[in-house]
Formats: structure tokens, sequence, C-alpha cells
């Protein structure tokens, strides 16, 4: 009885297995007239999902919308790409990385790691295997300022997670950091994602 159960498991986890893992592309910012800024990202996803959408999180003072558009097909980015480059970009710092900091070291300086890791949060954040919403977020730790956290996308879990990259844009102090995550989802997708900070001088 015992191994039927465990067999009748392990079937339906491969009838759910999609494997969609996921790979971010920062295309840029903009700003409107009235100096809104909209951050530009691509994101990929391979396995069963196979696709490419543009990712747009626009955001006014405290207020961000995101919308998400899918291209035609996974890979399908050469137009967008070209109209793209047309558009006039804010000034993007990439932040380096050494000894475990992320520094962004021009005018005011500030550096962000990794929150520790919080096994309790992170069991907080399943029930019974499955992702509670809203996600609970462990925030990055900042040294030399403060920062508010504006945006998170939905498919990430920020607990336990790694910092990939950030980027300041510091027009508009804004970082966008992109967090790969270790664990997978239901049906093995990956969960990284993407915080948005406005940057609090103190």
């Amino acid at each position: 009885m015992t191994m039927n159960i465990s067999l009748t498991y392990l079937f339906c986890c491969l009838l759910l297995s999609t494997n969609c893992s996921q790979t971010f592309e920062f295309m840029g910012a903009t700003t409107s007239n009235s100096n809104n800024a909209t951050i530009w990202i691509v994101e990929n996803v391979d396995g069963e999902c196979y696709q490419s959408k543009l990712v747009q999180i626009s955001i006014a003072d405290t207020n961000c919308f995101c919308a998400e558009s899918n291209f035609e097909g996974y890979g399908k980015t050469q137009l967008f790409r070209k109209a793209f480059k047309e558009l006039q970009l804010i000034p993007q710092f990439e932040l380096n990385h050494s000894d475990g900091l992320f520094r962004y070291s021009q005018r005011v300086g500030f550096t962000i790691k990794e929150a520790d890791y919080d096994n309790a949060m992170l069991a907080r954040s399943f029930v019974d295997g499955v992702r509670k919403y809203p996600l609970p977020i462990n925030t990055p730790i900042f040294g030399g300022v403060k920062a508010r956290l504006l945006y998170s996308y939905p498919s990430g879990l920020y607990v336990n997670y790694a910092i990939d990259r950030a980027i300041f844009l510091p027009t508009q102090r804004l970082l966008v950091v992109f967090t790969k995550s270790p664990y997978l989802g239901v049906g093995g997708d990956t969960m990284h994602g993407i915080l948005v900070f406005r940057i609090l001088i103190n």
C-alpha cells in the first residue's frame, strides 16, 4: 500500500514537472515627461514554459506598476531590441561585487549584501510544499544608506537567496536587485526574482 502511494505521488510529480528556468536581462531605464522612471527587463524562461517576455516596472514616487508582455516566441526579441536602442536611457551603474559586498563608490557611496539566512521565515513561506501569498521578504542589508522597498517580482522567493546583480540608477535613486534562489518551486521551476529599492540618503 505504501509503495503504491509513493509511486502515485512520484507519477503525479512527474506529470506536474515543468522545469521552467528563468534568466533576467536588464535592458535599461527611461523616464517620462513627468520624470517617472520605467525599468525594462527581458525575462527568458526555459523548460516547458519556453517563453520570452518584457517586464516593465514603472515607478511614480512610492507607487509601482508592473506590466508584462509576451514576445511572439522564445528569444524573438530582435525587433524590440532594435527599437529600444532609439530610446534615451538614464544613467546606470552596476555595483562591483567583492568580499561578499556589492559596492557603489561614486558620490554618496553605499554597500549591499545578502540578508542572513532565516530558515524559520523560509518555513513560513510554504504550506505543504506550496508557496504562500503574500510572500515574506527578507530584504538585503544596506550599509551607508537606508532603503525603502518599492517592488518585488511575484515569482521570486526572497528568503535565503543570493544577489546575482545590483544596478543603481542615481538620478532616480533607484536600485534594481536581481536575486537567485537555490530552491525550486512546484514543477521544478526556479524562483529567481527582482527587488526595486529607493535609496534614502542618511
